[in-house]
């Protein structure tokens, strides 16, 4: 190699070094030290934080501005983030709380004059992992279980586990990553600076150590090593790396061809199908991307854009450009010498044909006619864009729109396929078999007859009684040992005894086994039926542990034409199109109808609606101001590095003459025009869905707190209205189709979220939402 290699070759050298030596194998417990400090600081920075004089008036404050009401939801933002749960008391009244999920916490009193202050720190999450805060800052990346402590962090007689742990701080595997990202763009710049294929094949010799060595396992405390397809340790920094080697790939070969007199049909047609097979591993690859859990799961909300996205979209850039540097090349070259274009279409179009058929083989589920179209349009432009004498820099911004409108498109063309892809394999998981083998197994354990005998001795009280539900269940759970195992009790077939019923809400779904065996094969639930004391009925839910599918929508069911469940409103006129029509996605207007038919009657209903072009010009804007910078940037770049072939149109070279400033000026002009675009556009879009939402919510709110207002219209206290609001809980969940749970202010429970006392009890204007503009007072 070459010694211009010298300057990356000493950098990625340091670099390694650095990774081996920083990449220490030490005892777990070495962490605690640094985890005791972190928790420490932060229990007591925010307890600063929620203990400020003005914060306190804003607790108590009858009346909130605009710019208040965001200063508290700001706190409880960063309270939430930190997995900080907090109650604060003047004097005995609660006056401010958050709430969070986790299973470890540590907590601490606090005091400012009759201020009084609980604030507990989540250790460990719900999912047992270490939470992000802690990971963040500290050296730990195991799991662990933290018992929660009073007074000072004290973790010194903690358990940690006896096995080793390797670790290194969040901050220095970020320094490494973008080192050695450094490390192989310059190698990628050099090598095609000197025209010299050695760089290119020590880089790819360097990633096949890395694959080999699953080198991401090193930086795993940082989100660009995370795996991007399930069941593959590949990550957003290994396709940004591949994708910067694919780039210097295709660039190298446009710089070493030779210019020829006469045209070769055979090496036309080679070159051809090179560049189609180009483009279609391209889409593939967006494909695949598009499909993934970890990214792309954000286009309805640009402003949530992760970091991973970014690389990944980036990467796609870059290997485009190297496709469209390598088209140019091709028609450059055909340009300089005499031949027959006509020869060219043919040879060109039939090669959009042939690619355009081949993605039916390949499943790349892009209508071929489309594609066919998009790919001659493509070698059409390149043939006409060679042909321009003066190819000024605002051409970027031609290629950036047709480009920017591929991608856009693609993108949201998957999303749609993805999301009707999971609504379909949905369908298909929403009901469940009927487990005949499980429901003897069950039986024959004895599991059923022990939980009737231990009912029959509770049921002590004279039968008018009501009994808590929760206590039984909960003293069944614990003899059975099964956590998920819950009863109903009924005196006839309809009055429980309990004030809620889960069977009689799910009694549409039951299929009967037997005389004492029903099946809900919506929720996989056995209802096993027994008869206690010749007077109650027995009913034990025994739900299945059989998985299920990750994400639920909205459906409806029909059982030999008989609705049984329902979320959607279906028309007659939508139930007679996909009688009609019976393939598993049924297309009408801007509407996707996904349908389930077996061979026993059933039919499970789903649909998507595809309203506007509001999401994909977002992301067209987006995508096409990264395109914009991306080609200034190599621009730029090549003003210091000669990397581009030498024919490349797009270079700025003088920058203190006024033809060049103005073509920046220019496009820095445009760029910023379709950056606040896409703010304008995303910006719209989820003001749109906010909108739907709030008003749904509002309504429903508005009703639930109508028949509530209407039904404890006889109270003569908080307690007593309480009291009734919860005795006709379940009549109201049965008709808006909800979950309620209803507290007192002066205990609030688990899942109130809400975060002042004065919000619920002094506001004039109360809202729960986006939208204060709403005179509506739904608390008691």
């Amino acid at each position: 190699m070459s010694k211009n290699y010298l300057v990356p070759l000493l950098l990625l050298v340091t670099v390694v070094l650095l990774d081996v030596f920083s990449y220490r194998t030490n005892p777990l417990s070495d962490s605690v030290d640094q985890i005791e400090s972190y928790i420490d600081g932060s229990l007591t920075a925010h307890s600063e934080l929620i203990l400020n004089s003005r914060n306190i008036s804003l607790y108590n404050s009858d009346s909130l501005s605009l710019d208040d009401f965001n200063t508290i939801k700001r706190i409880e933002s960063q309270l939430k983030t930190h997995g900080l749960r907090t109650r604060l008391y003047d004097g005995n009244k609660l006056i401010f709380w958050t709430n969070i999920e986790a299973l470890d916490t540590i907590c601490r009193n606090y005091k400012k004059g009759q201020y009084r202050l609980r604030i507990c720190k989540s250790i460990i999450t719900t999912t047992g992992k270490l939470h992000q805060d802690i990971k963040k800052n500290s050296l730990v990346k195991h799991k662990i279980n933290l018992a929660g402590k009073e007074k000072k962090v004290d973790l010194s007689g903690i358990d940690f586990p006896a096995d080793h742990d390797v670790h290194r701080p969040y901050r220095l595997n970020i320094v490494l990553i973008s080192l050695y990202t450094l490390v192989f763009l310059l190698f990628v710049l050099l090598s095609l600076n000197l025209k010299s294929i050695y760089g290119l094949g020590f880089l790819v010799a360097i990633r096949v150590l890395m694959i080999l060595s699953d080198w991401q396992d090193r930086f795993d405390t940082i989100l660009v090593t995370h795996q991007l397809f399930d069941g593959y340790n590949y990550s957003p920094i290994d396709l940004l790396l591949d994708s910067i080697i694919v780039f210097g790939i295709l660039v190298f070969i446009c710089a070493r061809k030779k210019t020829r007199q006469q045209v070769d049909k055979a090496q036309l047609f080679l070159n051809a199908l090179l560049l189609g097979f180009l483009m279609i591993s391209h889409i593939r690859m967006t494909q695949l991307l598009s499909y993934s859990d970890t990214v792309f799961t954000t286009f309805n909300d640009l402003s949530r854009i992760g970091i991973n996205d970014i690389i990944c979209i980036v990467s796609l850039l870059v290997v485009l450009a190297g496709i469209f540097i390598f088209g140019y090349s091709q028609f450059n070259e055909l340009n300089k010498v005499k031949h027959s274009r006509t020869t060219n279409y043919l040879i060109y179009g039939g090669i959009a044909a042939f690619m355009a058929v081949l993605s039916v083989f390949i499943q790349l589920e892009i209508n071929p006619v489309f594609l066919f179209v998009f790919l001659s349009l493509f070698f059409l432009l390149l043939d006409l864009f060679v042909d321009v004498m003066s190819k000024n820099i605002t051409w970027v911004i031609w290629w950036g729109i047709f480009f920017g409108i591929y991608l856009s498109a693609v993108f949201f063309n998957f999303d749609i396929k993805k999301e009707l892809e999971e609504r379909k394999e949905f369908l298909e998981n929403v009901i469940h078999d009927i487990p005949i083998d499980s429901i003897g197994a069950i039986r024959n354990s004895g599991i059923i007859d022990s939980i009737k005998n231990d009912v029959a001795n509770l049921l002590t009280l004279p039968p008018e009684a009501r009994y808590d539900k929760d206590d039984f269940d909960a003293f069944i759970r614990n003899k059975a040992g099964k956590d998920d195992i819950s009863i109903e009790i009924f005196r006839d077939a309809t009055y429980a005894i309990f004030k809620s019923s889960e069977y009689l809400k799910t009694k549409n779904y039951l299929l009967r086994i037997d005389e004492n065996t029903e099946f809900d094969e919506i929720n996989d639930i056995i209802w096993f039926n027994e008869i206690l004391l010749e007077s109650y009925i027995l009913k034990i839910a025994y739900p299945l542990e059989r998985d299920s599918f990750p994400k639920s929508f909205d459906f409806n069911y029909y059982r030999k034409a008989k609705l049984i469940h329902e979320d959607l409103r279906l028309t007659a006129a939508e139930l007679q199109l996909l009688e009609e029509d019976k393939n598993d996605i049924v297309y009408s207007n801007s509407i996707a109808y996904v349908q389930n038919r077996t061979d026993d009657g059933k039919l499970l209903v789903t649909k998507k609606y595809f309203l506007g072009l509001v999401k994909p010009v977002a992301l067209f804007s987006f995508i096409f101001g990264l395109i914009v910078v991306l080609s200034l940037l190599m621009s730029f770049s090549h003003s210091f590095i000669q990397y581009l072939p030498e024919d490349w149109p797009f270079k700025i070279q003088k920058f203190d003459s006024l033809n060049s400033k103005i073509q920046i000026s220019l496009i820095m002009v445009i760029l910023l025009s379709f950056l606040i675009i896409a703010f304008i556009t995303n910006s719209f879009l989820n003001n749109h869905i906010s909108r739907d939402k709030d008003r749904y919510f509002r309504d429903k709110i508005e009703s639930i707190a109508n028949e509530i207002q209407y039904s404890i219209a006889v109270a003569q206290s908080s307690t007593e209205a309480i009291t009734i609001a919860r005795n006709f809980r379940e009549r109201i969940e049965n008709i808006h189709n909800v979950k309620m749970g209803i507290y007192g202010l002066e205990r609030p429970g688990k899942n109130v979220d809400y975060f002042t006392h004065a919000y619920f009890t002094k506001q004039e204007e109360i809202q729960p939402f986006t939208d204060k503009s709403y005179n509506k007072h739904i608390s008691y």
